[in-house]
């Protein structure tokens, strides 16, 4: 709110109109008060037309603008206006961090929004069957706050940074969910050296996140009774872990981990599937240059690529992430 006031009178219309149908519709919601439901989709419209007046002009890429689209998206994940709605909204966020670039998240209310809307940003990658832009380096670099020199560094900067690089890992995800499906609804047989190397990469993810929830959780049982003066908590390095092995980011943790499970288990089944298929081939003698798509398989793997999203979904506090059904030959 601090970030608003200091706007005063030269505060966009787009971003005023956000925060009126956001407090409108909530207090509608609470007091099952229909007409102000009514009233706060009202306000959100004219936010949109206000954001897209702002979109054409020099401001486009300011702050402000970034925190109206963001609270405008937020109200679409709350009342939905039109069926995934705030997906498409989703990707008009990312196109517009994109234009910004890195550097205009890297300090100041800029970084806030991006850490506030990234997991939506994470959801919408899903949703679209891609890798999301935030696994890019220079974004990914971007998120870890550097701490100073090595003698400055103590318990408390490493359990705050640890939540940054699980975050790091689980933006990986959608870019692994967009590989393996890529490979299973291939019509032409994926080499095993190229499974392999995906399946190798997701490896790498899931044993750092392993060793980043080891560490995390070995510093809550250290007997720290230091306090550090940079914690505003007033607590101890070591209650400080504890506390964070209690939030959302652990629970995250554990679903990524799960997810990355049930990816690698699907490609080692259809790594089996196929294998089964070339020698059953080699045995009559017949040349598989194609992969032949199997519908009541193809649904299977679909459906425990699914039940990990589920989970991730859950864990990541976002409206749920439905997987693009695997396409065959049939449906082409």
């Amino acid at each position: 709110m601090d970030f608003i006031r200091q706007q005063g009178l030269t505060c966009p219309q787009a971003l005023i109109w956000a925060i009126r149908a956001l407090n409108t519709f909530h207090m509608g919601v609470v007091r099952g008060d229909k007409g102000a439901i009514a009233c706060g989709r009202h306000m959100y419209g004219r936010g949109i037309k206000h954001l897209a007046y702002i979109l054409q002009t020099p401001a486009a890429l300011t702050d402000e603008t970034l925190a109206a689209a963001i609270l405008l998206g937020g109200y679409e994940m709350l009342d939905e206006s039109c069926k995934n709605s705030w997906v498409l909204h989703c990707g008009g966020i990312r196109h517009l961090m994109c234009a910004r670039g890195p550097a205009a998240h890297k300090h100041g209310i800029g970084r806030t929004l991006m850490l506030s809307f990234r997991n939506f940003l994470v959801t919408e990658a899903f949703r679209q069957g891609e890798s999301c832009f935030l696994e890019k380096p220079e974004w990914s670099s971007m998120v870890i706050k550097k701490s100073g020199t090595e003698s400055e560094r103590n318990e408390y900067d490493f359990v705050s940074q640890a939540t940054e690089f699980i975050f790091n890992e689980t933006v990986r995800c959608p870019g692994y969910y967009a590989a393996t499906r890529a490979i299973i609804e291939s019509q032409v047989n994926t080499k095993p050296a190229a499974i392999g190397q995906l399946v190798g990469k997701m490896t790498g993810t899931k044993s750092r996140l392993t060793r980043l929830h080891a560490r995390i959780t070995l510093a809550s049982k250290e007997d720290t009774t230091t306090t550090f003066q940079e914690s505003s908590t007033g607590m101890t390095a070591s209650e400080f872990a504890k506390y964070v092995a209690e939030q959302p980011c652990i629970s995250l943790l554990s679903s990524v981990l799960a997810l990355l499970d049930q990816l690698m288990i699907v490609l080692e089944l259809h790594q089996s599937s196929r294998s089964r298929i070339d020698s059953k081939s080699e045995n009559d003698g017949v040349r598989t240059d194609h992969q032949p798509h199997n519908s009541s398989r193809n649904v299977a793997l679909g459906a425990k690529m699914q039940e990990g999203l589920n989970k991730f979904s859950a864990a990541m506090i976002v409206p749920s992430i439905r997987g693009i059904p695997i396409r065959t030959v049939e449906e082409e």
